[in-house]
């Protein structure tokens, strides 16, 4: 087997320009015997993963750039950091105007291998003698597969040129997919980029243009041998250039030293705090900082303090926690969160591992109308050149998949929204899953085109498409490391990184997480700065209830009936509820353990008794990955930082540190008194829940917010339900939160034109509907009604005199039939004819007295809702009453369906859970996995008679008949 290193090759991340997967190519080329890989893609989206994969089948990655240049295309390898720099710069360029970079601006850069080929050649000699005198024995000619194969005069021109200028020819196949059967899939991609059908792609590349082998190499480069070992030679040129993992974090000024200020800041915390500082406080305080200061972060620290308290002197909507960080407590003696660590019993090792020098994670929840400041506040701290938002790739998911495919083989739109509806949307579903669990999925495979279809569209599934903007993520850096990082534009502007979150954090850069919750926007200005205390009766038993529609994630029908199973009573158990409602412990089947031993109907089952200490608060079940540093702790005799070592590996399932844990574990049982059948069923015991343990810091923070929202939503109901509308957050949607303000007792009224605003608005009788809920009303003509509004509307004529004219005569209808005007008197008929009057008049003030004629009364006051409901766009009432009857063996409830989501059960079967309303009540029943296959496409009509029987406090259905 010759030894050579591929060359130029282009993966996805290329966009829509390969079909190569990174992880597949490292694994062929470990399998190949190979040691080197050069991978050339058009930006460096993928340069990070790849050289982690590299790293990862220790390969030794050679990070390229295909360039556009004045003379043709260019491949630039870097040698060196210089030469990496240079590459960032080039990527970064691409996406800020410049795609064609000029030979001059190449010819100055330091540290590169250059490749050129025939067209580069082509382009002139000239080009090839300034790149040989400015790179010397760096710049190569390239030797192509397509070159040898079908352009033999290509060939021979580089090998006339290399001669007399003693160059050398480096040989590549420049492949875009891996496999030669995949030059099928290739095409489609080049379809889909093009948006054109696939007998539109001329067949341009080389079915050659494959990952091809050392043989078939040997083969085709017989006649340029030589330029296979050539890439050996550049292989060996190139050295370190990759950024290290040091924590690169941006300058922050403070007086005097940072440990010193940072406990200054803590030491005033703590007086704000508990007022007498405990010698528990104080250990923890000084443990703490001695940590951050060995790791040397205090900068990091006290940068997120800065932010939140830009947050809080703007009284801006900030959560009380999340993820890990309130198991800190420095964190909240300087206000970052409002959990006491202390009392919740949460660790600081579960935040920051002493034993890992990493960024810890500090993601701040705001209200979403809010985010975008604290965003400002960054660029202007820390300037445009030292923060940056972070991309993402988002890959092929099923629906897009099969989409983007099928159009691309001329499939008619017809058939493909008959399928791809049923497919999941976002990644993480696979097809696969899709084929296996859904049966409307298994009923479209009876069609062979559809068969299909699925069958090739799972080769795209987590193939890169495009890149976007992370949703909450940005990058903070001097402005000499951030230089490390290559950027994009997105198609907003903004500034992103072509390295994602992963990348980011790995390379040691400080990543703020900022997200945005429409929830605690709603919260906050419900608040209104007001105190709650979180014994309040009147909210624990609301909570109790399960009546928490609207309530910050305590809102889904599933989420309720465990609120009403548990009943919990104070924040701890609360918390608890949420760690519960996920996919891991109910799928163990542990939750009925828990329930019957919180309610004292069994004993708590803690599997030895040393460890009932560490499970007492869960009622023997492993519940919090906090409890598995304790436990871990208190048996093997780990410290925090080992135990969360074994955490870790135990939740990423990586067995070579997990065994070598293992044997640390077992021995330090058996040291401290265990014996070893013992220690191997406590370390089972961790194994089975550490991989769906819930973050208890994490948890305790929802949980105070989910009381908050609850404790609002049960004292001022109006007020809240106000801004949840105008959110539009939660769970369900806008028409639902009407409809069930309404059922609490709320007037839902109609817009008016001198009492409604853009959006819902809180008065005195109810909660008004704002004109964006009209039908032809949109911010345009919102904002003319609103300036012309400067004292109160005193007529329709004083209306169309002072903003009306300014409208079209369809958006002025909508305003009628809305009920915008009922409040001057007129039947809508009247100011309709009204309006075919006015319109004749342009006003000119003093000119025109309002013109007279008879108006007709209206006939019904129930017309007007009729007719409302016409042209307002939030659905606030029914179109069919629902009804249900009692019968021997259930209930058969008549209604509309106006919600429903799918989910699994533990066996992995689909269900549906579908909301069926009426005026006083909903109704939430479950269409089990039987039943679901025959009912699915009945259940796309609105309006359904379900037969149902209640077990255990849920409906279940046993029959579903379409009646419209």
């Amino acid at each position: 087997m010759i030894e050579y290193v591929p060359l130029n090759i282009k993966t996805g991340y290329s966009f829509l320009e390969s079909s190569i997967k990174l992880d597949n190519l490292m694994e062929k080329t470990a399998r190949l015997g190979l040691k080197a890989v050069g991978i050339a893609d058009t930006n460096l989206f993928g340069a990070a993963k790849g050289f982690f994969a590299a790293k990862n089948f220790n390969l030794k990655l050679l990070l390229g750039l295909e360039v556009k240049s004045e003379a043709g295309p260019l491949w630039l390898y870097a040698r060196d950091k210089e030469g990496y720099k240079f590459l960032v710069r080039a990527a970064t360029q691409k996406y800020f105007g410049k795609e064609v970079l000029s030979l001059a601006e190449i010819l100055e850069a330091r540290g590169l291998i250059i490749l050129g080929g025939a067209e580069f050649l082509a382009a002139g000699l000239k080009n090839v003698l300034n790149f040989k005198e400015a790179f010397g024995d760096d710049f190569y000619l390239l030797a192509r597969v397509d070159d040898l194969l079908t352009n033999p005069a290509n060939i021979k021109a580089l090998l006339a040129i290399a001669k007399k200028y003693r160059l050398k020819l480096a040989g590549s196949t420049n492949p875009c997919f891996l496999e030669k059967n995949h030059y099928f899939f290739y095409r489609l991609l080049c379809a889909m980029k093009n948006n054109v059908t696939l007998d539109r792609i001329p067949q341009k590349t080389s079915p050659y243009a494959y990952y091809l082998s050392p043989d078939e190499m040997a083969k085709i480069f017989a006649p340029v041998a030589q330029s296979l070992k050539t890439t050996l030679e550049i292989a060996e040129k190139v050295g370190d250039f990759f950024p290290g993992d040091d924590l690169k974090l941006p300058e922050f000024t403070c007086p005097g030293e940072k440990d010193e200020y940072l406990r200054k800041l803590c030491l005033e915390g703590a007086y704000t705090r508990y007022g007498r500082i405990s010698r528990e406080v104080k250990e923890r305080l000084n443990y703490e900082l001695e940590i951050i200061k060995r790791l040397g972060l205090a900068g990091y620290f006290l940068i997120v303090h800065d932010l939140v308290r830009f947050a809080k002197s703007q009284d801006l909507a900030l959560g009380p926690g999340r993820g890990s960080a309130a198991g800190s407590l420095v964190l909240y003696l300087l206000g970052v969160t409002e959990v006491d660590p202390l009392k919740h019993g949460l660790l600081f090792e579960r935040f920051l591992n002493p034993g890992r020098k990493v960024l810890p994670d500090v993601d701040l929840d705001f209200g979403h109308l809010d985010r975008e400041k604290v965003i400002r506040y960054l660029f202007q701290k820390y300037g445009d050149d030292g923060v940056a938002h972070i991309g993402t790739v988002i890959t092929f998911a099923a629906r897009g998949a099969v989409r983007e495919m099928a159009k691309a083989l001329g499939y008619p739109e017809p058939l493909l929204n008959k399928i791809t509806p049923l497919l999941p949307a976002f990644g993480g579903s696979s097809i696969e899953k899709a084929l296996r669990a859904l049966p409307e999925v298994r009923k479209a495979l009876e069609d062979p085109v559809m068969r299909k279809l699925l069958t090739l569209a799972r080769f795209f599934e987590g193939h890169p498409r495009h890149f976007s903007v992370h949703a909450s993520g940005l990058v903070v850096a001097r402005r000499e490391d951030l230089e490390q990082i290559p950027l994009a534009s997105s198609f907003r502007g903004e500034k992103i990184t072509q390295f994602d979150k992963d990348d980011v954090e790995r390379l040691g850069f400080l990543k703020v997480d900022l997200l945005g919750l429409r929830l605690l926007t709603v919260v906050h200005r419900s608040r209104r700065n007001a105190s709650i205390p979180l014994n309040d009766r009147e909210t624990w038993q609301r909570i109790k209830k399960a009546q928490t529609i609207g309530c910050f994630q305590l809102e889904s029908d599933g989420m309720r009936y465990y609120l009403g199973k548990v009943a919990p009573r104070n924040i701890e158990e609360l918390a608890q509820v949420l760690a519960l409602f996920r996919p891991g412990p109910l799928e163990s089947g542990q939750v009925d353990n828990y329930l019957l031993a919180k309610h004292q109907k069994a004993p708590p089952v803690y599997h030895h008794p040393a460890l009932k200490p560490v499970l007492e608060e869960s009622h023997g079940l492993v519940l919090y990955q906090e409890q598995v540093l304790k436990i871990a702790a208190l048996v093997a005799g780990f410290d925090l930082a080992k135990s969360d070592d074994l955490r870790r590996a135990m939740s990423k399932h990586d067995r070579k540190i997990m065994a070598a844990l293992k044997e640390e574990f077992m021995m330090g049982a058996v040291k401290n008194g265990y014996s070893s059948a013992d220690a191997e069923k406590i370390f089972s015991l961790l194994q089975n829940f550490a991989g769906y343990g819930f973050n208890k810091a994490h948890g305790v923070s929802y949980a105070y917010l989910a009381y908050y929202s609850a404790f609002l939503i049960t004292h001022w109901p109006k007020t809240y339900f106000t801004f949840l509308l105008n959110s539009e957050g939660g769970f369900y949607p806008p028409s639902f939160y009407l409809r069930e303000a309404g059922r609490r007792g709320i007037k839902i009224l109609l817009p008016d034109i001198n009492e409604s605003q853009y959006g819902f608005t809180e008065v005195k009788d109810g909660i008004r509907i704002g004109f964006k809920d009209i039908e032809g009303v949109g911010p345009r003509a919102a904002s003319i009604i609103l300036e012309g509004r400067t004292t109160p509307y005193t007529s329709f004529w004083d209306f169309w005199q002072r903003a009306g004219y300014k409208l079209s005569v369809e958006t002025m209808r909508n305003l009628i039939l809305a009920g915008a005007f009922d409040g001057f008197g007129l039947s809508r008929e009247s100011l309709l004819y009204c309006l075919e009057v006015y319109k004749l008049f342009k006003p000119i003030p003093g000119l025109f007295a309002e013109p007279n004629f008879s108006l007709k009364k209206e006939k019904e006051a129930g017309d007007y809702l009729k007719k409302a409901r016409k042209v307002i766009g939030v659905k606030f009432w029914l179109d069919l009453e629902a009804k249900v009857e009692k019968t021997g063996e259930g209930l058969i409830i008549t209604g509309e369906v106006t919600f429903g989501r799918r989910r699994y059960t533990r066996q992995g079967e689909p269900f549906l859970t579908l909301t069926l309303e009426n005026r006083q009540e909903f109704y939430e029943v479950l269409v089990p996995a039987f039943l679901y296959g025959k009912s699915f496409w009945s259940l796309t009509k609105k309006f359904v008679r379900i037969w149902a029987v209640e077990k255990d406090g849920r409906l279940f259905a046993r029959k579903i008949v379409p009646i419209v």
